[in-house]
C-alpha cells in the first residue's frame, strides 16, 4: 500500500514538472518572434518613404532668366561709356579670355579678310553684327591704323557707335555724328532717332553681346 502511494506522488511530481516545462518552452518560443506592426504603423511607413522618394526627384531650383528689359538696361550702360556719355564701364559682362592658340591663329587669318571687307563697305567692324567678337578682334582693332576717328575717340569705342549707327542712331557728340554722316551707308538710312531703348530693341542678341563684352576694353584706350 505504502509503495503505491509514493508511485502516484511521483506521477504526479512528474505532470507537474512537464507541464512548468512546456509553460516556459511556449513563454520562450512567444516572447523570442518580433512584435508585429499595426496596419496603422506600416501605412505610416509607406507614406514616409514615397515621401522621401518624392523629393529626392523633386528638380531642383531653375536659374533665373534674363528679362529682355534686363538685356536691353545692360546694353544701354555699356553704349552710354562707349559713347561718351557717362564715365565708368561695367566689366561684369566680359566674357573669358581666349587662350587658345589654334584659335587665335584663325581668328587672325579670319580679321585680315573682315579687315579687308570693312575697309571696302566703309564699316569699322562689319563682322560685329555677324558673330560674336573675341579678344584676338580686339587686339587686331588696336593694331589698325585709322586716321579719321574723331579726336579724342579709341577705335573700340567707335566700333561699338558703330553699331547703334547701323540703326540710325543719332549721336548727342557732334564730332561722332560728323563722323557717320560721313558714311554712304549710314546716309542711306532713311530715318534717324535718339531713342536709345528703340535702337537696343532692333538690334540683334549677336549685337547687344558684343556690346557687352567691348564695354571693358574702353578702359585700355
Amino acid at each position: 500500500m505504502k509503495n503505491k502511494n509514493q508511485g502516484a506522488l511521483l506521477a504526479v511530481a512528474l505532470g507537474i514538472i512537464l507541464a512548468i516545462s512546456a509553460a516556459v518552452f511556449v513563454f520562450l518560443t512567444v516572447s523570442a518572434k518580433p512584435p508585429k506592426l499595426s496596419q496603422e504603423k506600416m501605412q505610416k511607413a509607406v507614406e514616409t518613404a514615397e515621401k522621401a522618394a518624392e523629393k529626392e526627384n523633386q528638380p531642383g531650383p531653375e536659374e533665373p532668366v534674363e528679362s529682355d528689359e534686363e538685356k536691353y538696361t545692360k546694353s544701354i550702360k555699356a553704349f552710354q561709356v562707349m559713347a561718351g556719355e557717362s564715365s565708368g564701364a561695367d566689366t561684369t559682362n566680359a566674357q573669358p579670355k581666349d587662350t587658345d592658340s589654334s584659335k587665335d591663329a584663325d581668328n587672325e587669318e579670319d580679321g585680315n579678310s573682315e579687315e579687308a571687307e570693312a575697309a571696302e563697305n566703309g564699316y569699322l567692324c562689319s563682322y560685329s553684327s555677324q558673330r560674336i567678337m573675341t579678344e584676338a578682334d580686339v587686339q587686331e582693332l588696336k593694331q589698325g591704323t585709322y586716321t579719321d576717328l574723331p579726336q579724342g575717340k579709341g577705335i573700340i569705342r567707335m566700333v561699338v557707335n558703330e553699331l547703334y549707327a547701323k540703326y540710325g542712331y543719332q549721336f548727342g557728340k557732334e564730332e561722332i555724328q560728323a563722323y557717320f554722316e560721313q558714311k554712304e551707308w549710314y546716309q542711306a538710312i532713311p530715318t534717324r532717332s535718339t531713342d536709345m531703348n528703340d535702337i537696343i530693341k532692333k538690334m540683334t542678341d549677336t549685337e547687344r553681346a558684343n556690346v557687352e563684352f567691348l564695354s571693358p576694353y574702353i578702359e585700355e584706350e
